[in-house]
């Protein structure tokens, strides 16, 4: 197996420290070295071969990356299937969650949530409490019925419930929602609830 060196990096972009394990043949004397990502604020860095093997050299590339770029060797992309039939809604997570090293799936419909996860790789659900139904009627399929039949078929994914309505106190009180693997809850509509959803699925993610 080849060998990799571990690297702690206190990042001045977001005062938040995180560890790389890099393998040992990127970081060559005579190479260019490994440019890395912080996921929490883009912040670039590039890692080099120092005077000992098993010191490399820690330098940082001036300016950020762009919201697509992913952190490269360092962690893989957890996935989130985001069930939301609001597009405008769905548009700002995307961006958000993007801007945090996530794979975003969107799915404006209970079908396509339903078959996307079936098909996909899904680390994380986030829905919002309704969404349609299907994209040929303007029913509503509640988050419930989703998430039901996602714990009945054997899978535990956890999730993220969304919604716009002010008693989301009431329903996080609602013990079917802990039955079901709701993790997290997020009230939409206040001028920060992207800035929570973000926290609410890093810490659900264990992402830091």
């Amino acid at each position: 197996m080849p060998k990799k060196i571990p690297v702690i990096i206190d990042c001045a972009g977001c005062d938040k420290s995180f560890r790389l394990w890099i393998p040992a043949e990127l970081l060559s004397g005579f190479g260019e070295g490994e440019e890395v990502l912080c996921v929490r604020c883009g912040k670039k860095y590039l890692i080099k071969k120092g005077e000992t093997r098993d010191k490399p050299i820690v330098s940082v590339v001036s300016g950020k990356a762009p919201a697509e770029a992913r952190i490269k060797e360092a962690m893989p992309l957890k996935t989130v299937l985001y069930m939301d039939s609001d597009k405008l809604s769905s548009a700002i997570s995307e961006d958000a969650l993007k801007k945090i090293g996530l794979n975003f799936i969107p799915a404006n419909n209970g079908e396509d949530a339903l078959e996307l996860f079936r098909e996909k790789d899904i680390d994380l659900i986030v829905t919002d409490l309704y969404l349609r139904r299907s994209k040929s009627t303007p029913d509503e399929m509640g988050a419930e019925e989703i998430l039901r039949d996602i714990l009945e078929s054997g899978d535990h994914t956890p999730s993220v419930l969304m919604t716009g309505r002010e008693l989301i106190d009431d329903i996080a009180m609602d013990p079917k929602w802990f039955e079901l693997k709701v993790k997290a809850f997020v009230q939409k509509g206040n001028p920060f609830w992207t800035d929570e959803l973000k926290d609410k699925v890093r810490e659900v993610l264990g992402i830091h």
